[in-house]
């Protein structure tokens, strides 16, 4: 009998400590975002496809992700400076890693110059071949773009291009339409997305992305390194986002919010 519950005690003890280990191990991470859709929006129940894969790949490895929506320069500035473990969604660029570690990408969308239809503006060089000549042979026209967004490497160092920044991605297609501005750079998804609900009806048949796209963009989650967390929480998002991938959760994702699914290469060949 006193085997019997000195066994059970030793069971009882290793259950407990297991799960006072497992509660101890779970973190809830918090983030800083910005109003982004169809990527992420305030104005939906699940905030939308990257927020769903934030919110699930860190389930997967036990721990909890919550955000703040802010503008996107200040969730930017903030993150750098650690009140947030970092923010979402990003494109990869080398000249952040001072401030960042980036996550490992998860499928993005097509980004590109979007034009007035009545403005007879075409590339003279194929960007698919050369996308800085193609870049390059715009010179002659004014560029919006939002401030603080990393949009292509070339295109954001280049002197010769003359760029207006301004707060926001509905904010450059209204410069746009109203003729303001020539292009602006902008994910293809996100224009369409704005222009149907967020613009005038006319701006619909006023405005177009240049074919084809610049570039294709995964997306990634970046972890403040002025943060104490950010690699415990970069790893459990890595492990997590594999999981999704293995399971097949990932191409439901993509599936359920509409978000046209690319090839494995344009993840496994990102500069990261």
């Amino acid at each position: 009998m006193r085997h019997f519950a000195a066994s059970s005690l030793v069971v009882l003890t290793l259950l407990f400590s297991s799960l006072l280990s497992t509660s101890v191990r779970a973190d809830t991470f918090r983030f800083s975002t910005l109003e982004w859709p169809p990527y992420i929006t305030q104005h939906s129940d699940s905030n939308g496809y990257v927020a769903a894969i934030i919110r699930e790949a860190f389930a997967a490895s036990g721990h909890r992700a919550e955000h703040q929506f802010l503008p996107w320069a200040r969730a930017l500035l903030e993150a750098r400076e650690g009140k947030y473990v970092g923010l979402y969604p990003e494109y990869y660029d080398p000249e952040r890693l001072g401030d960042f570690v980036f996550s490992d990408p998860f499928p993005g969308g097509p980004v590109g110059f979007y034009k007035r239809v009545d403005r007879d503006i075409q590339y003279r060089h194929d960007p698919r071949l050369d996308k800085a000549a193609a870049i390059d042979s715009l010179a002659a026209y004014k560029f919006g773009v939002v401030r603080g967004y990393l949009n292509d490497p070339y295109f954001d160092r280049s002197e010769q291009l003359t760029k207006q920044e301004s707060p926001s991605d509905l904010a450059n297609l209204r410069l746009l339409f109203h003729q303001r501005v020539d292009l602006i750079f902008i994910d293809q998804l996100v224009a369409e997305h704005l222009v149907k609900t967020s613009m005038p009806a006319a701006s619909r048949d006023a405005l177009e992305m240049m074919q084809p796209p610049l570039t294709y963009k995964p997306l990634y989650v970046v972890f403040s390194k002025a943060h104490p967390q950010h690699q415990k929480a970069a790893d459990a998002f890595n492990r997590g986002l594999q999981e999704l991938r293995h399971s097949g959760r990932l191409d439901k994702l993509l599936k359920e919010y509409g978000i046209p699914a690319k090839s494995d290469d344009s993840l496994t060949n990102s500069p990261h």
